[in-house]
């Protein structure tokens, strides 16, 4: 996953390249679009300009440094969100598909072939299970205690991976709030005594923009962070709270079978 994580900071630093080459673009354009204006006669009705899109406001009001970390932040967010949304399903955690198969293998005295299924099975139920299934032979209560130690450590990946979520849930806030101060500071070197009264202006407009964007970028991303962080713990400790009872009246079953 941190491969993953990597690739996807790398993804959103390369839109921030693309993002911030575009004014360039539009700049060096510009001066062959006035001499073109000078040379011919200007056109009896001019359409309107298009209108600017959200995402270059923001990235014009926020500037390349900010730009950049938002972006980051944002990806590697969409990236977790999807990671976590795939593993807190009923397929992942505890599939009815493995305890009806189990149950029916072991309803028709084929003890072997459930456990096999059991060993396939990717989900965490599965995963658990073959832990106390194979710890059998020496006792229930030692096959117990080896599923319920690997129930604790897969929980505890997926509170790791839902963890990431909630860090990014807190730090956009905070560096949307240096982005606040960062725009503010700016504002105020702006209102300063200057020569130029038209040059300050235009910088504590800047200033301005930066500190309120970045805030409220800040505080969008984490609403959406803390809110699937939530979502995603709550339906993660309820699948988990099933699986473990799916588990421990399992390995009864599979220990009644192995004795009999």
């Amino acid at each position: 996953m941190r491969h993953f994580l990597f690739v996807c900071s790398w993804i959103a630093l390369a839109l921030t390249a693309a993002l911030s080459l575009r004014p360039a673009w539009a700049a060096e354009e510009a001066p062959a679009a006035a001499a073109a204006k000078t040379v011919e006669a200007a056109p009896a009705s001019e359409p309107a300009p298009p209108a600017e899109s959200l995402l270059h406001w923001l990235a014009r009001r926020l500037g390349l440094r900010y730009v950049v970390i938002f972006l980051v932040l944002t990806v590697n967010l969409v990236a977790l969100c999807v990671i976590n949304a795939l593993a807190v399903r009923r397929e992942s955690i505890a599939p009815l598909a493995l305890v009806l198969g189990a149950e029916r293998h072991l309803n028709e005295k084929r003890f072997q072939e459930a456990s096999e299924l059991v060993q396939k099975d990717p989900s965490l139920l599965g995963r658990v299970l073959s832990a106390g299934v194979a710890q059998l032979p020496t006792g229930c209560d030692a096959a117990m205690a080896a599923m319920r130690e690997a129930g604790s450590y897969e929980t505890l990946k997926m509170e790791q991976r839902l963890g990431y979520v909630a860090l990014i849930g807190r730090l956009a806030p905070l560096l949307g709030l240096i982005g606040t101060a960062d725009g503010l500071l700016r504002a105020l070197d702006a209102v300063a005594p200057k020569d130029a009264i038209a040059g300050s202006s235009a910088e504590l407009i800047a200033g301005a923009g930066v500190a309120l964007v970045s805030t409220i970028v800040g505080l969008w991303i984490a609403v959406v962070a803390v809110t699937f962080h939530h979502v995603a713990r709550d339906r993660m400790n309820r699948l988990v709270a099933e699986a473990g009872i799916l588990g421990e009246n399992l390995l009864k079953r599979f220990a009644a079978e192995r004795k009999g």
